[in-house]
């Protein structure tokens, strides 16, 4: 069999076509290669960015693992927060919480009538005892007498 020859100018064309292709894929891989470097390098950052991290809120926090770190804290972290002012800004929130709690607490306790179950902590003056009637003093009577324990 005879093989086909291909003129000379389309074979000068082919090679052409060859090399752009050779060239665009050349191109592509460069630029992919460039991305993974800087990719690398921001990573490499990153990582010795939360090495000092860990070692700062390791000495700041040294009783709080790692471990025991909400993700919401890693979020912020992740955002560019350092992880000890993340971790601060989050405990800050936490105490105030706890602080508002404790407030309205108090608050409903000094206002509330007291328990339904037990009696009432009310005292009576020994004016007002005096102005009962009989039959009041008998409805009143363990009230009237823990009253008397604060009369002087």
């Amino acid at each position: 069999m005879e093989e086909k020859k291909m003129p000379p100018e389309a074979e000068t064309e082919a090679a052409e076509e060859t090399a752009e292709i050779q060239e665009n894929e050349l191109q592509e891989l460069r630029r992919k290669n460039d991305e993974l470097r800087r990719e690398l390098e921001e990573r490499k950052a990153l990582s010795g960015r939360l090495e000092s991290e860990i070692s700062e809120f390791s000495e700041m926090f040294p009783d709080v693992a790692l471990t025991d770190i909400p993700e919401s804290i890693w979020a912020e972290v992740k955002s560019g927060l350092p992880l000890s002012a993340a971790y601060a800004r989050h405990e800050r929130k936490r105490v105030l919480g706890e602080k508002r709690a404790a407030e309205i607490n108090n608050t409903v306790r000094e206002s509330s009538s007291g328990s339904v179950s037990g009696t009432p902590d009310y005292y009576y003056t020994a004016e007002e005892v005096r102005k009962m009637s009989a039959a009041e003093v008998k409805k009143n009577y363990s009230h009237i007498i823990n009253s008397m324990k604060r009369w002087n």
